[in-house]
């Protein structure tokens, strides 16, 4: 039987990548257990430290994990263990392994097959390598050579293919997948009818393309009429993964007013654990949520908040005292959101399908 080898991101407590770790593998011979043997593929990474400020991981840290990944599937070509037919899933598909797999197939002529899930990259202006690396050839020619290394390449939003394909100039999008990719099934399990409390999240990252500045602005517009509605930076917080989970089944509402989003799993975690979402209609929010959990934006939102501002306090204010009328649209949108994007049924499918070409 054919491998399936599942090359993973690095594991970190308080990203899904963790929970993905563990469940990712059991998913996957859930879908594909009867053409594949499923066999994860970790890396080591000596010490690594905390997420680089504003990211969702090491820069040093995630190099070194996935060298030692590269290294580890080195050896396995080398001693025989890897067949034809075998196929490598990179569950971040921005991991330069791709190069080293697709290098040892050609040469050796072993012929595998290659996946991977684009989260974000250089190609989206608004994430942190977009906006550092700025316009730079080496990384949008690095990104198009693992998207032609990549048999099929996997988007959790069309609004995510979309920027890759129109960025980085992509003229074979039949190889692109979306949505449908991010087997999450684990988060119907917050789903909750405990007690809530006059609580407003935010369970963003700290930095400028989440624009943490206008939850402040909104906490202080509501609190001058409304002193009882608290408003949350979970990451100023020191929670565990379960604390968080347990924080989030308390809250009512749920604030983003991000600049950068391609899916957004802490939105859609919160909105299971009970929370109402107020988000941008904008970036993969307006794909993924319907009325009337979006508001509406203008390209002078954040130089002009201060327009935007009383609107949409009086949106949590209202959000907050008729709780129970909005979660009626709450319970009807979670099932559609959850098996359209945050299930990776369609994704399995899709590689099902093409190996059986």
């Amino acid at each position: 039987m054919r491998t399936l080898y599942i090359v993973d991101i690095e594991p970190l407590d308080n990203r899904y990548t963790k929970q993905w770790q563990r469940y990712f593998p059991q998913i996957a011979e859930k879908h594909l257990g009867d053409v594949f043997t499923v066999q994860n593929i970790s890396g080591e990474a000596e010490g690594y430290d905390a997420p680089t400020a504003g990211a969702f991981f090491n820069f040093a840290g995630t190099c070194e994990y996935k060298a030692s990944q590269a290294s580890k599937i080195a050896k396995m070509f080398g001693d025989g263990t890897v067949k034809k037919g075998d196929y490598f899933f990179f569950t971040d598909a921005w991991n330069q392994t791709v190069h080293f797999v697709k290098y040892m197939s050609e040469l050796t002529g072993i012929k595998v097959y290659m996946g991977g899930i684009w989260h974000a990259g250089w190609y989206d202006p608004t994430d942190i390598l977009g906006s550092t690396i700025e316009n730079k050839a080496w990384a949008r020619d690095l990104e198009r050579s693992m998207f032609h290394a990549l048999d099929q390449n996997f988007f959790g939003s069309e609004h995510n293919k979309n920027l890759f394909i129109k960025t980085l100039d992509i003229t074979q999008p039949s190889k692109c997948y979306s949505p449908g990719v991010y087997p999450l099934e684990w988060i119907k399990n917050l789903r909750n009818n405990q007690p809530k409390k006059n609580i407003v999240v935010f369970p963003h990252r700290l930095n400028n393309d989440k624009a943490p500045w206008i939850f402040d602005e909104l906490r202080e517009e509501v609190r001058r009429t409304h002193p009882e509605i608290e408003f949350v930076k979970t990451q100023e917080q020191n929670f565990s993964k379960e604390q968080y989970y347990e924080f989030l089944k308390s809250c009512k509402v749920i604030f983003s007013a991000n600049r950068h989003e391609n899916l957004g799993i802490g939105t859609f975690e919160a909105m299971s654990a009970g929370c109402l979402p107020i988000v941008p209609d904008k970036l993969s929010y307006r794909e993924i949520y319907q009325s009337p959990f979006k508001y509406a934006v203008d390209e002078d939102f954040y130089s002009n908040f201060a327009l935007y501002k009383p609107a949409l306090a009086n949106q949590i204010i209202d959000f907050i005292e008729n709780y129970e009328s909005y979660r009626i649209h709450l319970e009807t949108q979670l099932d559609r959101i959850q098996s359209t994007f945050f299930s990776g049924d369609k994704m399995f499918k899709d590689i099902r399908s093409f190996i059986d070409k």
